[in-house]
């Protein structure tokens, strides 16, 4: 009875000394499992349980994936990494015409694993979604939206909802904030204040950046032409592709004044981003009203050509 207790002690106490250093090393295994890191490949923070697959790895992409998943030949094809979870196998029983013949152990459990960013200046993670097949798709290289990832979680939805709200709003105060006291409204502001009556038409606004916009003084069979030169050159300095729509504008501009201008009416070009010419030119507008003797319009026909030595467009022959 005596030994058999011993043994139970011995036991005990064999158990009390391993217990702790198992539930430590648990911990920790855990701790770093899913603390957060920085990555080489994102040169930026990722979450811990995400590692690096070339078979992941395209124009756009990281290579990051949720690290439960390996490549397996059986489940690539195009538009597919190959990428499966750890408790897909290959049995040539499941083989088909439409199976790949990959099998799910039951030791394993397949889902979808939902990054949300919340990290200041942390590249969005690498986001895998589940599919019938269990065969796993990364995402395309761009940070998918937030709000496309959390259908089957409540705080996910939650999480979503207030990220596209917020995400709304910047784009709002975007549209409000850019071009805010712009050569239109100054014009606009002015003529009010003159009481001159007048309407706005043929505006050309591109990513909400105004190029150019008429000024119709109903009274006066007169057009008050806005050009921005910075915002044109800035197009073409870049080699946007949008300098399309600025050249089919200016050439259907060209056609309006000269019809514009054979049937009697006037042109008053204003051709500047600074806000203090805009009014000096304004002025000398007003003048030349006042005094009747408002000059012949420019040729408006070659607002095209930009001077690379200045910001400004200059008018060319």
């Amino acid at each position: 009875m005596k030994r058999s207790s011993k043994r139970i002690s011995l036991f005990a106490v064999v158990m009390l000394a391993i217990l702790p250093g198992l539930t430590k090393a648990s911990t920790y295994h855990y701790a770093t499992q899913y603390r957060v890191r920085w990555s080489p490949y994102t040169h930026g923070l990722i979450y811990g349980d995400l590692k690096y697959s070339p078979y992941a790895k395209q124009r756009g992409n990281s290579g990051l994936v949720y690290r439960r998943l390996r490549y397996s030949p059986y489940a690539k094809k195009f538009g597919n990494s190959g990428l499966v979870y750890d408790n897909m196998r290959y049995s040539p029983y499941a083989f088909g015409f439409k199976s790949s013949g990959l099998i799910a152990d039951p030791w394993g459990e397949s889902y979808d694993y939902h990054c949300l960013q919340t990290y200041q200046n942390t590249r969005p993670c690498v986001v895998v979604h589940h599919s019938t097949s269990q065969s796993s798709r990364t995402s395309t290289g761009r940070s998918t939206p937030v709000y496309s990832v959390g259908n089957n979680n409540s705080w996910a939805r939650l999480a979503a909802r207030q990220a596209k709200a917020e995400q709304l709003k910047r784009r709002r105060e975007k549209i409000r904030t850019t071009d805010e006291f712009g050569g239109k409204d100054i014009i606009s502001a002015y003529l009010r204040l003159k009481n001159i009556d007048f309407r706005i038409n043929r505006i050309l606004s591109i990513e909400n950046n105004l190029i150019s916009v008429d000024f119709i003084l109903t009274d006066k069979n007169t057009i008050i032409k806005y050009w921005n030169p910075e915002k044109i050159l800035a197009l073409q300095k870049e080699n946007d592709p949008r300098i399309s729509s600025y050249e089919n504008y200016l050439k259907s501009y060209k056609d309006f004044v000269g019809r514009y201008l054979d049937s009697g009416g006037r042109i008053y070009q204003i051709i500047t981003a600074d806000d203090t010419e805009i009014l000096s030119k304004l002025l000398e507008f007003q003048k030349q009203c006042d005094e009747q003797e408002l000059c012949e319009p420019c040729e408006t026909t070659n607002v095209a050509k930009a001077n690379g030595d200045s910001t400004a467009l200059a008018l060319a022959d």
